[in-house]
């Protein structure tokens, strides 16, 4: 009895051991499937560090959307560069910003939108996607709808929740994302800047031009 005693508790020993690490991976098996926020997580992560090593891919992009999407920059850029040019902060034209860059959040929006209609296989026509889809155009219309600082900073965080719903999507191509890293990062500049010249610059004066009249 004594040597089956000795013989067998190796056995058991081992025997126990692999019960308790199939215990353990049975919980966290459970964990994840209880919490699919984890595994979201780990996804969304995954496809904006793809995005952002895979930003060369933005060579693959057709010569018309590159174009136009880098021509789309004028507006933006043009503003904030024209007031710290001139030295003077100047309302109507940070208005104006306001307004383009409505336009190009619905425009960005219905990206999303047109693809989950038109490509069902690639963009599911899901409630997610079609409720993202209309996100932007939501905060451009409440960025019109209030004075400034408060719309500036509303167009900012429109543009920069789009830009994590672009990269951190798998439905996506990825030259597209490329593009959209490129043309957001410099939108968000250049909004930031025309905030910064509202605090940082001296107001135009009235007498000064036509752009007299200012809006808040």
């Amino acid at each position: 009895m004594l040597l089956i005693k000795k013989l067998g508790s190796p056995i058991v020993k081992t025997t126990n051991l692999c019960l308790k690490w199939n215990a353990v991976c049975s919980t966290n098996h459970l964990v994840k499937s209880f919490h699919p926020a984890i595994r979201n997580e780990s996804v969304i992560s995954d496809e904006s560090i793809k995005a952002l090593r895979n930003f060369r891919d933005i060579q693959q992009a057709p010569t018309p959307a590159l174009t136009y999407g880098i021509a789309g920059l004028v507006p933006f850029t043009v503003i904030p560069v024209y007031m710290l040019s001139s030295g003077v902060y100047i309302p109507e034209m940070a208005f104006t910003s306001m307004a383009y860059s409505a336009v190009i959040l619905s425009f960005i929006g219905g990206v999303r939108w047109g693809s989950a209609v038109s490509n069902p296989e690639i963009m599911s026509p899901n409630w997610k996607n079609f409720t993202i889809s209309i996100i932007p155009s939501v905060i451009a219309w409440m960025a019109l709808l209030v004075s400034n600082p408060i719309g500036s900073i509303l167009s900012i965080t429109g543009f920069s929740f789009c830009l994590l719903q672009d990269i951190t999507s798998s439905q996506l191509p990825s030259w597209y994302k490329s593009l959209r890293i490129l043309l957001s990062t410099i939108v968000i500049c250049a909004l930031l800047t025309t905030l910064i010249c509202r605090y940082a610059l001296p107001l135009e004066s009235k007498n000064s031009g036509p752009l007299s009249t200012p809006l808040n």
